[in-house]
């Protein structure tokens, strides 16, 4: 269900035979199989704690299977040395206390995960958001990353996180827990060097950076604005390069501390376990709330196999049908980069494509790629 999707699940039992899956088909009728989603329980429901009881879980329904795979995750793989402490969503928009509300994020309404992943977008570990654990709570970031990496403390893993999740404490008590980490800093953090320089007198490339006594690092850069690291294993006087685009669309070479382009570098690993659960999930739109839950942790046990190595670019264009002698015609299309002479450090873009390879190909008075690429 999760290769070929339908917009309901009793289309894999459709009459109509463009609908009907035949494998699905054959295993069970759709009777037993509704039955069997509408019986599926994870927990006893009347053993569930009262909300007014200590041990109240808003959980309970999905606990056992939640226990269960943060102790699988961390058993059965061995990280990276850069890792990545980020929060992902699960679509629901239903009726639920656990249901946040992120108007920046693709996903705006779901629960809320926060995860450690290594740089394959393995899920080393995650936590499900339920709210504030109390009515005071002023250091939410600071609780996820130490809840998320005390498993990994004495193995100078090094974990990145955006400004959500830093400050100066944090910084210290991973050091001390010996655990490398950086991250952006918001301005209004504490503990911030007071006599900075002021944003309207930094040019771009322009860095500044403060040690404390206690080994944490804060780095200020400008790029088309300032922005602030803090690191507790970067030197802030450690400065290389990175590319930017002018305004005429040429690049150029600005200096960068490597506290940036470590962080810039490693922070998307969340995003590749989304994108890896979400190439064949089987979640469904479902009146019980929990099941989004079910749904989402069953893809990302599937897919929690670090990937080998995929070429994303160029595909394969079989040989036979390649240099055949019939039906390469050059048609318009939209613009999409050349498969014949198109490389990650010098992209070039057309409107022409093959009708038959189904690839662009540069068609120019000083360029035919189109000749060269059905050319033996």
């Amino acid at each position: 269900m999760g290769i070929k999707k339908q917009a309901s699940y009793k289309d894999y039992w459709s009459s109509n035979e463009q609908l009907r899956d035949p494998y699905i088909s054959s295993i069970m009728p759709v009777n037993r199989f509704s039955w069997f989603l509408s019986h599926l329980h994870i927990n006893d429901n009347l053993l569930a704690p009262k909300r007014n009881e200590p041990n109240f879980d808003k959980l309970y329904k999905v606990r056992p299977l939640l226990d269960s795979l943060s102790k699988t995750f961390l058993q059965h793989f061995n990280p990276n040395e850069h890792q990545l402490v980020d929060e992902s969503m699960i679509l629901f928009k239903g009726r639920s206390t656990l249901k946040q509300y992120m108007p920046m994020k693709p996903v705006k309404r779901g629960y809320k995960v926060w995860i450690r992943a290594d740089q394959t977008g393995y899920v080393c570990q995650f936590e499900v958001y339920t709210g504030k654990t109390d009515s005071t709570e002023t250091s939410l970031g600071k609780r996820i990353v130490l809840n998320l990496t005390k498993n990994i403390y004495g193995h100078f893993h090094k974990i990145f996180f955006d400004n959500f999740f830093t400050s100066f404490d944090l910084m210290e008590e991973l050091l001390q827990n010996k655990v490398y980490a950086c991250g952006t800093v918001r301005a209004n953090r504490k503990n911030l060097p007071k006599n900075q320089i002021l944003d309207k007198n930094m040019q771009k490339g322009e860095s500044e950076g403060r040690v404390s006594s206690t080994g944490v690092s804060w780095i200020k850069w400008r790029d088309n604005r300032t922005i602030q690291f803090l690191s507790n294993y970067h030197n802030p006087d450690h400065i290389t390069t990175c590319n930017r685009k002018a305004k005429d669309g040429s690049k150029i070479v600005i200096n960068c501390p490597q506290a940036v382009k470590d962080y810039n570098q490693h922070m998307g690993y969340v995003d590749k376990a989304d994108m890896l659960k979400s190439c064949y999930q089987i979640s469904r739109k479902s009146r019980k709330w929990w099941h989004r839950i079910f749904f989402h942790f069953v893809d990302v046990e599937v897919k929690k196999t670090p990937p080998k190595p995929i070429n994303m670019f160029k595909s394969k264009i079989p040989i036979e049908k390649r240099y055949s002698n019939a039906g390469h015609m050059p048609s318009i299309c939209t613009s999409r980069r050349c498969h014949h002479c198109s490389t990650k450090e010098n992209p070039r873009r057309t409107r022409w494509e093959c009708s038959s390879c189904g690839v662009g190909l540069c068609m120019t008075p000083h360029k035919n790629c189109f000749k060269a690429f059905h050319a033996k």
